[in-house]
């Protein structure tokens, strides 16, 4: 469970800009590029499904190691706030 959902609103800029920066530091250095191509076609994906995969980690073909040991829920969501920003999903 997602810690009862965002602390704050997912559209706000300043945590997406935070988001921005952590994905830049972490996610994509170890995995995902710094161009995200993520959530393809996932229209009305839960926001709360996008923090349990990164705290929890993911399953599937190139699975993705779980992240909750090393951000803070407040430094996940700001993660979420910046995935949801792109408008992919």
């Amino acid at each position: 469970e997602a810690a009862g959902g965002p602390p704050f609103k997912l559209d706000d800029s300043a945590r997406i800009a935070a988001g921005k920066a952590r994905y830049q530091s972490g996610c994509a250095d170890f995995c995902h590029g710094h161009e995200p191509a993520l959530f393809i076609d996932r229209q009305g994906l839960d926001p709360e499904y996008v923090y349990n995969t990164i705290r929890d980690g993911g399953r599937g073909a190139t699975p993705m190691p779980p992240w909750g040991d090393v951000f803070s829920p407040e430094e996940i969501w700001e993660l979420v706030a910046y995935l949801k920003s792109l408008g992919k999903w």
